[in-house]
């Protein structure tokens, strides 16, 4: 290739990055999950504290073990360890997931969190069938469906773009 030739692809995949980026950080202020620029998520570069979804998890962390603090002390070893487990585990899935090196990982990372997002929704169901005084369960159990919400929102999207993600091109 000639260089002039080759200037011109470079200046011609260059517009083509600044436009996916552009239909990506729309896409995500769209569904609101992620704060700030998206460039890192373009770069194979993920920051999971930019991620409104970890926020929002990590938010939720103090939540649950409010409602766990407030269970009856025969089931500090069951129930409250295992609800503030659950409730750790959904950050740090997608902590870890972002650390990977490929979308298909970050997007298994994502799936293993809205597991444990499960697993916290249904121990807060227990808890209040269970104890219904409990203070803050109801903030716990909309927070919870919240993190839910945003990661199914946040695998779809990923799934959308890696599917149409073109590859590239030789220079």
């Amino acid at each position: 290739m000639q260089p002039a030739a080759w200037r011109s692809e470079i200046r011609h995949q260059t517009s083509d990055c600044r436009l996916q980026t552009s239909e990506i950080r729309d896409q995500h202020r769209y569904t609101g999950l992620v704060s700030g620029s998206i460039s890192w998520y373009l770069m194979g570069v993920r920051d999971y504290q930019r991620l409104t979804v970890w926020q929002t998890a990590d938010a939720l962390i103090p939540m649950v073990y409010s409602v766990a603090r407030q269970l009856p002390n025969d089931e500090r070893f069951g129930l409250a360890s295992q609800l503030k487990r659950a409730a750790v585990s959904i950050a740090s899935n997608i902590a870890e997931g972002s650390g990977r090196s490929s979308d298909a990982d970050f997007e298994r990372f994502l799936s293993i969190a809205a597991g444990s997002a499960s697993e916290v929704e249904y121990q807060l169901g227990l808890v209040t069938r269970m104890w219904p005084s409990t203070l803050g369960i109801d903030g716990a159990r909309h927070h919870v469906n919240q993190v839910k919400r945003m990661l199914w929102s946040l695998m779809e999207t990923s799934k959308q773009e890696r599917s149409t993600r073109r590859p590239a091109t030789e220079i």
